[in-house]
């Protein structure tokens, strides 16, 4: 069995104690326990200061995150949405549909000249004018599916922790001039 020892404080400081005391524990022995343990565990002094409270803890962190939201949420405006934008208008662009809007003009041009000449002839220089034209257009659609191919093979998916995947588009600056000068309006 344990002895008893007799320490001396000041009556307020053994009130506050003793109410303290039956919030945490069965005993003032097993009160006095758990603070000692938790100072010495700890390494933590009375006399130093704990540093900031969980409140304003929790108000910095808070603050933290409000800033990294704003940061992404410019990042999708201003990169990712663009850059989707551009992609989707490329690839709902169907080439297959561009040739047959090509070809459909292409014959109805014919048709209407040739009701009002009622005779087409094949060796005719308009005739052969507008199959020329019309492979010339062909080799320019081959290009530009070729070059969106090349386009398509070089966006990466990425992936974050925050927020939603975006994509990256991985061309060298030569390529990109190159792709700019052949499609750009002049």
């Amino acid at each position: 069995m344990d002895t008893y020892s007799h320490i001396n404080f000041k009556l307020k400081t053994v009130k506050r104690f003793r109410v303290y005391s039956k919030q945490i524990a069965k005993t003032h022995t097993e009160a006095m326990e758990s603070m000692l343990d938790y100072f010495e565990e700890n390494k933590v002094s009375p006399y130093e200061s704990l540093g900031p409270k969980i409140t304003t803890l929790e108000h910095l962190i808070k603050k933290r995150f409000d800033g990294l939201i704003a940061i992404i949420k410019n990042i999708e405006k201003h990169q990712s949405k663009p850059l989707l934008a551009i992609m989707q208008s490329l690839i709902q662009e169907s080439p297959e549909k561009e040739t047959n809007l090509l070809d459909n003009k292409l014959w109805e041009r014919l048709e209407a000249r040739s009701k009002k000449e009622a005779i087409v002839d094949p060796s005719a220089p308009e005739v052969i004018y507008h199959k020329n034209e019309k492979l010339q257009v062909e080799k320019e659609l081959q290009q530009v599916r070729q070059d969106l191919q090349i386009i398509l093979k070089k966006v990466i998916v990425v992936r974050t922790n925050f927020g939603r995947p975006y994509y990256r588009l991985n061309l060298t600056d030569m390529e990109l001039e190159n792709l700019k000068s052949k499609y750009q309006k002049p």
